[in-house]
Order: structure tokens, then C-alpha cells, then sequence
């Protein structure tokens, strides 16, 4: 099988976890913002096939659950994901696949995590949802805010940790940065 093929094999899969745990595995913590893994599995999946895939399979996997149960599908919130998933998959090729601390990586990883959830979603998402929707800038990004924070914490938490363990096991080949 071709490594493009696996690549695009590997993304479906991560895309039908993401849809699955987001809508099924998940804890409130505010009125509006809850803890689930859909973050962590989209930095995993721009760290092994980098930013292209990471942000298609971030925004993706948010279009496919949005369709699937929403009945629409939410842009701003399918571009803020596929943001943090291109900001993860640039900084994994261009940056992190440099360091070769382990604890040093965590760390830059969990930077990069911060920054593509912070331009995802207190940059696109509110500036969108006020454009498209006509909804209050402030009150998104309050939202947004919160969704960054616990988003980098649960991408950062669990992601890396999970990326670490992947790229162990025979079938799974980490995305091959450029030198």
C-alpha cells in the first residue's frame, strides 16, 4: 500500500474517532464548553502526517459531526479545528521534529497546541461567527477563550502521549518531515 494511501486510510479512521468520541465521550464543565478527546486525536494526527492532514482531518472530522448531528454544518468551528490541526502538522515539520528531548518536545508540542487552538478558536471562530451569524463578538470570544484553554490542556495532556505511543506500533509510520 502506498504511503499516501495509508495516510489517507489512517485520516478516515482518525476522522470517524474524532466524530465518535466528541459526540460520545464527554464531561461538561461549563454552560458551554465541554472536555473530550477530539482535540488530542487531532494533534496526533498532525503529528504523524502533518499540517495537510492534520488540518483536513480537523476539519473534517467537525464538518462529518456537525452533519451528522447537528444538521449543519458549523464553519467557523470546522476552520478554527482544522487551524489547530495545520498549526500543529507546520510546527511538527518544521520545528519539533528538531528537539530531541522528550521532555523538551512535550512542552513545544503543548506551545504549539496553544498557538493553533488560540488562532482557531479567539481568532476564526468569534471573527466568523460575528461575520456569518451576526453573533456578538465578545460573547464567542469568551467562549472561544474558554474552548482554547481547555482544548490545549486535553490536546496537550493526552495528544502527545498518545502520538508517543503510536509511532511505536508496526503499523503506524510517522509523517517524515523535511530535513
Amino acid at each position: 500500500m502506498s504511503l499516501t494511501l495509508r495516510r489517507v486510510a489512517l485520516s478516515a479512521v482518525l476522522v470517524a474517532l474524532i466524530v465518535v468520541t466528541s459526540r460520545f465521550v464527554q464531561i461538561p464543565l461549563f454552560a458551554t464548553t465541554r472536555l473530550d478527546l477530539s482535540y488530542a486525536i487531532v494533534m496526533v494526527a498532525a503529528l504523524l502526517l502533518g499540517p495537510l492532514y492534520g488540518g483536513t482531518v480537523g476539519f473534517l472530522a467537525r464538518a462529518v459531526g456537525d452533519l451528522a448531528f447537528s444538521g449543519g454544518i458549523k464553519i467557523p468551528y470546522a476552520l478554527g479545528s482544522a487551524a489547530m490541526g495545520a498549526i500543529i502538522g507546520l510546527a511538527q515539520k518544521y520545528w519539533l521534529c528538531k528537539i530531541s528531548n522528550k521532555a523538551l518536545r512535550f512542552a513545544a508540542s503543548a506551545a504549539a497546541a496553544a498557538v493553533g487552538a488560540a488562532v482557531g478558536f479567539i481568532g476564526i471562530v468569534p471573527a466568523l461567527g460575528a461575520l456569518l451569524f451576526g453573533a456578538g463578538y465578545m460573547v464567542v470570544l469568551a467562549h472561544g477563550a474558554t474552548a482554547a484553554l481547555v482544548d490545549t490542556i486535553v490536546a496537550s495532556a493526552l495528544g502527545y502521549p498518545l502520538y508517543r505511543i503510536l509511532v511505536k506500533t508496526p503499523a503506524v509510520k510517522p509523517f517524515e518531515p523535511i530535513k
